[in-house]
């Protein structure tokens, strides 16, 4: 007996896993992308470079959409039920729910810790397959690509009580269950809104303050800022060596890219637009992969070249933000006439 839910491998945008897995599940459906598009604009850099999370797409919550179903619980949980955590997550999936949790990677096959380092590290699983006791997971394997792979019961078993041994931060298990009577219309409004907190470098975190604490972080286009701390870091020998910075940068400029042909195709912008967001999102894959050489050069003309890069790139940008938000408030006023 085989259980396998729909999956998107790749997912449209995965330097995080924790943003990658719940998109993975809801954008293969098309009617998932008008929220997409409305959000995944902001940016937050944090002031501390050896955060956990220095850089990433700013979300209050990255697993509330309308189109999850989320059970939120505490790998505690067992320590209660009792229940074998492979019974629990095959019942999970039999159930239509995907589960995302911690694992000890030293014990999954085709990571970069398998047998190495014992290291406790996300994980979606989202299917499995009796005869052969296995269950199909998704993450980063050890060729940093993000893509499926298999992970036998007794390992994953392993791989979970593991945790209760070595250093473990991250206690949740998430179940997410696609909901297919989501319901989403392109917010127009909360995009001029948001590209707004992104121009101006506004702590988009305070609207939900009510709800938790400010996040004291580089916002929108002040992350330029922060990533060229990031560079001096790295020619005074100060900072690791990290492609994530210019690989969240990168996909940023994807997103927007994609989200300026959606608005095109709804008449909000002009193809010009368009043209302009993929020329900046070409200069960030190109800004992307020079970090990559550097990364194994270790050439410091490189980051020079980087700087000047990335110089252009804000400048550029900046201009294209103004402009789309002028056209996207000319089209709202249109529309509420």
């Amino acid at each position: 007996m085989k259980t396998k839910l729909s999956i998107m491998i790749p997912p449209t945008i995965n330097g995080y896993q924790f943003y990658a897995y719940p998109l993975a599940i809801i954008l293969n459906h098309k009617e998932t992308h008008p929220w997409f598009y409305s959000n995944y604009i902001q940016l937050a850099f944090d002031k501390d470079f050896y955060s956990p999370v220095p850089f990433c797409f700013y979300m209050y919550d990255y697993a509330i959409n309308p189109w999850l179903n989320v059970q939120r619980l505490q790998r505690n949980i067992f320590d209660i039920t009792g229940q074998d955590i492979v019974d629990f997550v095959k019942n999970a999936l039999d159930n239509q729910y995907y589960v995302y949790l911690n694992v000890d990677e030293y014990h999954i096959p085709e990571r970069s810790n398998f047998h190495k380092k014992h290291i406790s590290h996300d994980v979606l699983v989202y299917g499995y397959d009796l005869e052969n006791n296995t269950f199909d997971v998704l993450g980063f394997n050890d060729k940093t690509i993000f893509k499926n792979s298999k992970v036998r019961f007794s390992e994953f078993r392993h791989s979970f009580a593991s945790l209760d041994i070595i250093e473990n931060n991250c206690h949740q298990i998430y179940l997410y269950q696609y909901n297919p009577h989501g319901t989403y219309s392109f917010n127009t409004e909360l995009v001029i809104e948001t590209l707004e907190d992104y121009l101006f470098s506004r702590n988009t975190s305070k609207k939900v303050s009510m709800l938790t604490e400010e996040w004291d972080r580089h916002y929108g286009m002040d992350s330029y800022k922060q990533l060229n701390n990031y560079y001096q870091g790295l020619l005074n020998n100060d900072l690791y060596i990290d492609v994530k910075f210019t690989h969240i940068l990168w996909e940023h400029k994807k997103v927007m890219g994609l989200r300026a042909k959606y608005m095109c195709d709804l008449g909000l912008i002009t193809e010009e637009l368009v043209e302009a967001a993929l020329k900046i999102e070409d200069q960030a894959l190109v800004l992307r992969n020079l970090f990559i050489k550097y990364s194994m050069t270790h050439k410091k003309n490189i980051i020079f070249k980087m700087i000047e890069m990335t110089h252009s790139l804000q400048k550029e940008e900046e201009q294209l933000i103004k402009n789309i938000i002028n056209q996207l408030k000319l089209s709202f006023t249109k529309s509420v006439r």
